[in-house]
């Protein structure tokens, strides 16, 4: 598993990266932050995004092409991964594996005026799906669109509220929203509970350091969401 460095307060912060997040796929090499496409357990990634562990399997064996865009996006190539992905989405319309792996692999490579199609897609043909609503959240911050996006993640958490993915990009998507103390509220919350998941606890770290204007320079940080509230800071 990759690893980046942030300093926070003179401390260093393993930030473990790996959409969506989410239980899903494995975690590229350069993930970071808390949404796209692999594992909702995984603490900061381009990987926010929670939903069945089979679509992990699913996605990998409806085709080859399928797989060639679960490798490029596990290898960072997030245009490779679109390109690919589209294809297999194609060849199996309306099948959710393959649109939910198409629409991860926009966020990931920042494209998140076609995500939210994608998403909406996946909502209109299978109905309230948890994986959907984290991802079209998502899709919505990145285009700016924060106080949707805070409503969309809203209802995704109202559905799992004890998920981390969910919950860390519900955080950023205040954060990013103008609801910095809410942000760091919520996560407080989370971290209330038994579980304290470990991406909830770097998260806030991240979150803290912004928004008081401490750290040490800027991380390296692929993931598209996260990278806009860490350049915050630099305004």
């Amino acid at each position: 598993m990759t690893f980046r460095l942030i300093r926070s307060h003179g401390l260093v912060l393993a930030a473990a990266l790996a959409l969506a997040a989410c239980a899903e796929m494995a975690p590229p090499p350069a993930a970071t932050a808390t949404l796209g496409p692999p594992a909702a357990t995984a603490p900061l990634g381009p990987a926010v995004m929670p939903g069945p562990a089979a679509d992990r399997v699913a996605g990998a064996q409806s085709g080859d092409t399928a797989g060639k865009a679960l490798a490029a996006y596990q290898a960072g190539a997030y245009d490779q991964a679109v390109a690919a992905a589209a294809v297999a989405a194609a060849t199996t319309p309306g099948e959710r594996a393959g649109a939910m792996l198409f629409g991860r692999s926009l966020l990931a490579a920042d494209r998140g005026a076609e995500a939210e199609q994608v998403f909406h897609g996946v909502l209109a043909n299978h109905g309230t799906d948890l994986g959907a609503l984290n991802g079209l959240g998502v899709a919505q911050a990145l285009q700016g669109k924060f106080g949707a996006a805070v409503a969309t993640l809203s209802r995704a958490r109202d559905q799992a509220p004890t998920d981390p993915a969910i919950a860390n990009n519900l955080a950023l998507a205040l954060f990013l929203d103008g609801h910095q103390g809410e942000a760091l509220a919520m996560l407080d919350a989370v971290m209330a509970r038994p579980a304290k998941p470990a991406s909830v606890a770097v998260l806030k770290a991240v979150l803290a350091a912004v928004a008081t204007g401490t750290g040490a320079g800027q991380p390296v940080v692929p993931d598209p969401l996260l990278r806009r509230v860490i350049a915050m800071r630099q305004k």
